[in-house]
């Protein structure tokens, strides 16, 4: 009996040892909110979505121009941003959208009251400086992103120069203003 008490004690002074401050497990994920890469990649969505309500809008106006695939690309692209926010472990922001996509959204509401030409010549011209705005922040967060990120940061960087070259074109094929 009394080695066998023994060996239950030694195995309870087992279960007491400390690992080691390398090997010990992590404390649960903290979000970064407060990141500027993750405050980045939130602009970034606030201005795909606000292209997103700017392009459904724009629909009427631009009847000859594929916004479908302009929009489709643009819903795609704020899925990814959601899903890369959270892998960096922050939040998507559920605020409004940003300064630059409203000021898009007003112009081309204004320029409906306008003869259809100068109507259509103020929904390019927002559509296209929403396009420049999101390209530049696409840069800018490629300059901070990690490496899994680029990839895909550089595709929406690609599409959205592409996005501005078919609007560009469609504003000179149809010589508006």
């Amino acid at each position: 009996m009394g080695t066998l008490g023994w060996l239950v004690h030694e195995s309870v002074s087992v279960m007491h040892l400390q690992l080691p401050r390398s090997s010990r497990p992590l404390s649960p994920a903290a979000l970064f909110d407060n990141s500027p890469y993750i405050r980045l990649l939130n602009q970034l969505l606030q201005l795909e979505l606000g292209s997103i309500q700017l392009y459904s809008l724009c629909r009427e106006g631009l009847v000859d121009c594929q916004l479908e695939t302009l929009l489709e690309n643009h819903r795609q692209q704020s899925k990814n941003l959601v899903n890369m926010i959270v892998t960096n472990r922050g939040i998507p922001s559920r605020d409004g959208f940003s300064l630059s996509s409203e000021l898009s959204l007003m112009a081309s509401r204004i320029g409906r009251h306008f003869p259809s030409r100068i109507a259509r010549h103020t929904t390019l011209v927002s559509c296209i400086q929403l396009e420049k705005t999101l390209r530049r922040r696409y840069h800018q967060a490629l300059s901070q992103a990690p490496y899994r990120d680029r990839m895909l940061l550089s595709e929406h960087t690609r599409r959205t120069k592409s996005h501005i070259e078919y609007l560009s074109s469609f504003q000179t094929r149809f010589g508006t203003v």
